[in-house]
């Protein structure tokens, strides 16, 4: 019973990250013939819509290239960081649970995107 929710759960996330995936093509292409036409007002909207999502790429991207150093000092701090985590959560009993909570919050956000990308795609 409990592996037959968790492949639900399994089904739930992957069809939402393949909604997600889809949808983020589209606005890509929408964005690019916007470009070609010159169309800046519209490629400004996608982009203030996607804003976290170019953040998360260009911010990294920039600083691999000009401090390439301090990324990889980042990168150990945060391993050592996740160690302390899991280590802390190992000696206080509370893995299973932190495991759990997470778990279903990834269900829960999945549900959401999942939603939304339905409801964007009946209003169109």
């Amino acid at each position: 019973d409990i592996f037959r929710s968790v492949q639900g759960d399994v089904d739930v996330i992957k069809e939402a990250l393949g909604l997600l995936r889809e949808e983020w093509r589209d606005e890509f292409n929408v964005m690019v013939d916007a470009m070609q036409r010159g169309d800046w007002p519209q490629v400004w909207e996608i982009a203030k819509e996607h804003r976290l999502l170019i953040s998360a790429v260009v911010v990294p991207t920039i600083l691999f290239v000009r401090y390439p150093p301090a990324v990889f000092a980042v990168l150990r701090l945060l391993m050592a960081g996740a160690n302390v985590a899991v280590a802390f959560l190992v000696y206080t009993g509370n893995l299973q649970a932190a495991a759990q909570l997470i778990w279903r919050q990834i269900v829960t956000l999945s549900v959401e995107q999942k939603n939304r990308v339905e409801e964007r795609r009946r209003t169109k």
